[in-house]
């Protein structure tokens, strides 16, 4: 068994076969070579990994950097995708090695974090990423809700909209964290991998775009797929808005599409039904969002920004499956408005606050889902109560997003 990049587009091309293979019959070869394309060109091959077993591909992965906003300060990811192993080479432990593989290529590429979209929370556990926060779905029937105010404003988005999306996004994501940092040429990949004209061919359009201009400016947009099946479900996948009244614009627009239902998602601390006259008609799920896992502590404890009026240092001891033989060890000085972190071993001994962890456990901590104090009590945070006093401190209260067109 190998694990390596591909040499050649010619092998990138095998790679994007084995995905195809891997998610069922009615997965096509050719949509799959057509976005390895794009990420060879985008991002080089070492963004691809695969298991090479007699010569054969049996599975693989692709890792792409994309820096990510945590509020104002900008953190290094990789974002894990296609994960996948031929169906007849499966349970023979390939996907495992390539899981720990890929960590490894994160931390020659200096990646900070990590983010995926799972099929099981608990298998990737295994390998150190867990749910980084939750999410909000509401669904509702747009007749039912109440009156909602005339769309006036909203258009279909043109080519020549694409920067003010740009920018508007990116106030949106400092508002948050863990959302990636886009650039105009990954909104165009983007737009045209999910089939949005003018990004897209005409033939190949299968999703729809509409911004909304307030005072001449973009401040909102809704990134959808049309009313399909039965029920005419009309799913949202992104849905940007400077206000809750521009997003009650971009929804009205919406329901000129005459669905039976829309569908969209928003951060764990939304209150959409605080906005709707009748919030029965609004039904909501709390569920778990993208897999995060950090990689390199050293570096993603240093974008701490530091607390006012905190001093002290803390070690941390993480346990982490990839590298069974030895925990990952950092310490984190604050003083004077400054911090500090180090993989230092003396450092690490002479901290006089002293905690342990599981990296997947750890990641969650970091992300803002579980609170020091909860993953205490839990069992999953072990140490003393100044310690975990400290680091209860230490960690901001962050809202974790992302959307479902983001990677991974």
């Amino acid at each position: 068994m190998v694990i390596r990049s591909p040499r050649s587009s010619d092998e990138v091309a095998a790679q994007a076969d084995v995905a195809a293979a891997a998610f069922g019959p009615d997965a096509l070869s050719e949509p799959w070579r057509d976005r390895y394309r794009a990420i060879e060109q985008l991002f080089g091959r070492d963004a691809f990994l695969v298991v090479e077993e007699d010569g054969r591909f049996v599975s693989a992965c692709t890792c792409l950097p994309a820096p990510v906003w945590v509020g104002d300060r900008r953190l290094t990811l990789g974002a894990v995708g296609g994960v996948a192993t031929l169906p007849d080479y499966r349970r023979r432990g390939y996907a495992g090695e390539l899981m720990r593989a890929v960590v490894r290529r994160m931390q020659e590429l200096g990646l900070a974090t990590s983010a995926l979209w799972p099929f099981s929370y608990a298998y990737y556990r295994k390998f150190g990423w867990d749910f980084g926060c939750e999410h909000r779905t509401y669904r509702f029937d747009p007749t039912k809700i109440g009156p909602l105010p005339e769309p006036d404003g909203v258009e279909p988005l043109q080519a020549g909209d694409l920067p003010e999306v740009v920018d508007l996004f990116s106030a949106y994501a400092r508002t948050l964290a863990f959302c990636t940092d886009r650039s105009q040429r990954w909104w165009q990949e983007l737009l045209r991998n999910k089939g949005v004209a003018p990004f897209a061919p005409e033939e190949k359009a299968t999703s729809r775009m509409i911004i909304y201009r307030e005072g001449g400016e973009v401040v909102g947009y809704a990134l959808y797929t049309p009313p399909v099946g039965e029920e005419r479900r009309l799913n949202a996948r992104e849905l940007v808005a400077s206000s809750p009244e521009v997003r009650l614009r971009l929804l009205a627009a919406l329901a000129r599409e005459e669905p039976g239902e829309i569908a969209f998602r928003a951060p764990a601390d939304d209150r959409f039904r605080a906005q709707v006259p009748d919030p029965r008609q609004v039904a909501t799920m709390l569920e778990p969002g993208f897999a995060f896992r950090i990689v390199d502590p050293v570096v993603a404890l240093a974008l701490l920004p530091p607390p006012p009026g905190l001093r002290g240092a803390i070690a941390f001891t993480l346990d982490d499956p990839a590298r069974p033989d030895e925990p990952l060890r950092v310490t984190v000085e604050v003083s004077d408005g400054e911090l500090v972190t180090s993989a230092s071993r003396t450092m690490h001994s002479a901290a006089p606050m002293r905690l342990h962890a599981e990296i997947a456990s750890f990641s969650q901590i970091y992300t803002g889902y579980l609170r020091p104090t909860v993953a205490h009590h839990l069992g999953r945070l072990k140490g003393d109560a100044a310690s975990v006093a400290f680091a209860e401190a230490l960690f901001p209260h962050w809202t974790a997003y992302r959307s479902a067109v983001e990677p991974g």
